[in-house]
């Protein structure tokens, strides 16, 4: 995950090289204040309606607001905010922030270089989508199966999944603890204690659905011990086993818990870097 892509010297004088863009450039920089944290810089719109003016302080400076990421047990979250989930990592926080704000007073906007030399490290980068492209999301999810489905895909193969693998009367599905990450080369899943395999990976041609079940609270899954556990929301791709061939096998996955929702994230991540290459993708 090639952070760099976005976090840059904490000396970066990351005031002065903000306060003539729009709002919604931002800067990462590493904590001096926070050992293991981030100082998000961003240019906002318009000062909080909490925060005073400052007299003799031109209004550009202060429309230059800071934030902390901090980091968790399961990732990093905004500090200071009770209302913005986990995110697995600094690179899902910031491709979820540049869809919705949640907490901050507006949206990243990637940044949009054009051409001319620019002192910060997104000028390695000439358009938003290659500054996406750089980009990888990972987090640690529940796997439950992976189902055979002949030629099926879309919806159809994701809830013919469910069927099988809650099926009434059956046991709880056992799960184990994997790594899923995705970037613009495809999903790759770890089970990084090898219980049931090593490692799937999936070329981004050979996938043509994800899914995502919202019927939160309705499933319940195993450990690999088979002790009931908690999960959150229930989703899983479809992809061919072979690039050119006509069988797809369904991967299903649950969220570790509510609040870390790495399942929007990966689907959005991947549905975009499709539509950036001129693919379609079905998704719900």
């Amino acid at each position: 995950m090639l952070l760099i892509s976005f976090i840059i010297a904490r000396y970066f004088p990351a005031i002065q090289y903000l306060k003539d863009k729009p709002a919604g450039s931002f800067v990462i920089r590493n904590s001096a204040t926070y050992p293991g944290a981030y100082g998000l810089t961003l240019k906002v719109s318009q000062v909080p309606d909490n925060v005073p003016l400052t007299t003799g302080k031109p209004l550009r400076y202060q429309l230059v607001r800071h934030f902390i990421i901090e980091p968790t047990a399961k990732g990093v979250q905004l500090k200071g905010s009770p209302v913005e989930p986990v995110f697995a990592s600094l690179s899902a926080f910031v491709y979820q922030h540049t869809i919705t704000p949640l907490s901050l007073p507006c949206q990243l906007v990637l940044p949009n270089i054009d051409g001319t030399l620019d002192v910060c490290v997104c000028s390695f980068f000439k358009s938003p989508t290659a500054f996406l492209l750089m980009l990888q999301t990972d987090c640690n999810v529940l796997y439950i199966d992976s189902l055979d489905m002949e030629s099926l895909t879309g919806p159809d193969a994701l809830q013919k999944a469910l069927d099988v693998i809650f099926a009434k009367g059956s046991a709880l599905p056992k799960t184990i603890l994997v790594n899923i990450a995705a970037s613009s080369q495809g999903i790759t899943v770890t089970d990084n204690e090898r219980r049931k395999f090593f490692r799937y990976s999936y070329p981004l041609n050979s996938i043509t659905y994800l899914g995502l079940d919202n019927q939160e609270d309705k499933w319940k899954v195993a450990d690999y011990d088979g002790q009931a556990r908690a999960c959150g929301r229930v989703f899983g791709f479809v992809a061919k086993k072979s690039v050119g061939g006509t069988d797809n096998v369904c991967h299903m996955f649950a969220e570790l818990d509510a609040r870390q929702n790495p399942a929007q994230t990966l689907i959005e991540f991947i549905t975009t870097i499709m539509k950036n290459e001129g693919r379609q993708v079905t998704r719900t």
